[in-house]
């Protein structure tokens, strides 16, 4: 890992973060910078920047819904086959729903453009092959990805071309910076690969998909890392905060053999403050020899029936 390098002025973050992937032809020498008012990897792996402004990543979480669509806007380049391939391998990785096009309910959909010439340099950077948050109001809260459709479809493979997508999906779904040497004040005034085992290196060697530390980040990004725990008092439960990750908690009973399974009720009403944040009655009887665990969980069903919580039981 690069290591890090203090910036002279912390950026706003109203700035818009300017993200783009440079490619070179069939080398796939795949690089991803940021404006100057903003360099990403001395930085850290994940953008210093507060979870609530990444807003479709946070839809995401509550729905386990990640929309896109694509658009072409030249007519040359069309990638619509590696744009929806990227998307594809990401929901089956991931046990996850990426449904295309516009939700009916006014979510946010991601545009996947691909266009060329002014256009694109104007959104992108001339050294540009993709970028994200180029339009208002900016990056995270806008993350519209932006391609070099013509020069992209160049690229000499399937899994070369979905890597372009796959690396800036990766900025707006978890928040990720840049794993390559983008910082142009620590000695060296251009781009620089360095070894990376990840989807967001560069370079010829780098991983043309998703890998173990890509799913450990994506993990640790979007499963609740704490677990709320309570008690149960006469089939009430009184239960405790719960972290920026979970957007409801199931109930789960353990029978007398062991056997564990979802009540069939959630609460959607959490809280993170200290201390005791609400009550509900259970929605079933309980017999004898029986738990109730609490799980905490959100739209994304990688992050059910984990780190399940007794809060207590009946007698046998």
């Amino acid at each position: 890992m690069h290591s890090e390098a203090v910036p002279v002025k912390p950026p706003p973050l109203w700035t818009i973060l300017m993200l783009w992937l440079g490619g070179v032809l069939l080398g796939f020498s795949l690089g991803v910078c940021t404006a100057k008012e903003a360099e990403a990897h001395h930085q850290g792996p994940i953008f210093p920047i507060p979870r609530s402004l990444f807003t479709q990543e946070l839809e995401f979480e509550a729905t386990g819904e990640w929309w896109w669509y694509y658009r072409q806007d030249c007519s040359g380049g069309n990638i619509y086959n590696d744009i929806q391939g990227a998307f594809l391998d990401t929901m089956w990785r991931y046990n996850i729903l990426m449904p295309e096009g516009d939700p009916s309910d006014g979510r946010i959909s991601q545009a996947n453009i691909s266009t060329c010439a002014a256009a694109f340099a104007a959104a992108c950077g001339s050294e540009a092959v993709a970028c994200v948050g180029s339009d208002y109001p900016g990056y995270p809260r806008n993350c519209d990805a932006k391609y070099n459709g013509p020069y992209m479809a160049t690229f000499y493979s399937f899994d070369s071309r979905k890597s372009v997508p796959k690396h800036e999906l990766q900025h707006c779904m978890t928040r990720r910076a840049e794993d390559y040497d983008d910082d142009r004040t620590d000695g060296t005034d251009y781009l620089r690969c360095i070894p990376s085992g990840s989807i967001m290196g560069c370079g010829p060697n780098a991983p043309k998909d998703y890998t173990a530390f890509d799913d450990a980040v994506f993990y640790a990004e979007h499963f609740p890392q704490s677990f709320t725990g309570g008690v149960l008092v006469d089939e009430n439960v009184f239960y405790g905060s719960s972290d920026t990750r979970t957007t409801r908690l199931a109930v789960y009973i353990r029978i007398y053999s062991g056997y564990t399974f979802w009540s069939g009720q959630v609460v959607d009403d959490v809280c993170g403050n200290p201390g005791v944040c609400g009550a509900f009655a259970l929605s079933l009887p309980l017999g004898p020899c029986t738990d109730v665990l609490l799980g905490s969980e959100n739209g994304l069903p990688g992050s059910w029936g984990r780190g399940l919580q007794r809060v207590g039981g009946t007698s046998c």
